[in-house]
């Protein structure tokens, strides 16, 4: 009886292990992968921290040329959701967009004028002309996971 509690207590040990194995392992990778990201959408913005936005980022520029651009992005949209995910912030947009590849097609919706558009972007490779300011993303990772457990959440509640 001794040896099968104790064989249970090693089974809970080694799940614990590998939980956090795991998890250590997604927040170590995703910096490292967003830091060396390639990928581009065009786009330069900035946080307005006036009472008009809550969630996500203003777009003060688009590249001519760009996947944003292409799509119908302007300067002022609010750019407020990638792939039904929520954008916090500035931040939170560049590791959304810094976690794929270029080639990857992503769903974006933006606000402007009060009205909502989602349009699909084709993610392209970063021109060598342009510099990104290196982002630390593992802040984000923890965002992420929170605004994907609030998707899955909400898709449960509509097929039910």
């Amino acid at each position: 009886m001794d040896g099968l509690v104790s064989l249970g207590r090693v089974s809970s040990m080694n799940r614990l292990a590998l939980g956090l194995l795991l998890g250590l392992a997604w927040f170590v990778l995703v910096p490292v992968a967003s830091a060396e990201s390639r990928v581009w959408i065009g786009v330069t913005i900035y946080d307005d921290s006036s009472a008009r936005i809550r969630d996500g980022t203003v777009v003060l520029m688009v590249h001519e040329g760009s996947p944003a651009y292409a799509t119908g992005v302007r300067p002022g949209d609010v750019l407020v959701e990638v792939d039904g995910l929520r954008i916090a912030n500035s931040n939170h947009f560049i590791c959304l967009i810094a976690a794929h590849l270029p080639g990857e097609i992503i769903k974006l919706s933006t606000i402007r004028a009060g009205e909502r558009r989602t349009a699909t972007v084709t993610l392209a490779e970063r021109p060598p002309d342009f510099y990104v300011t290196p982002h630390d993303c593992a802040s984000s990772v923890s965002q992420t996971a929170l605004d994907r457990r609030e998707l899955a959440s909400r898709s449960s509640n509509w097929s039910s």
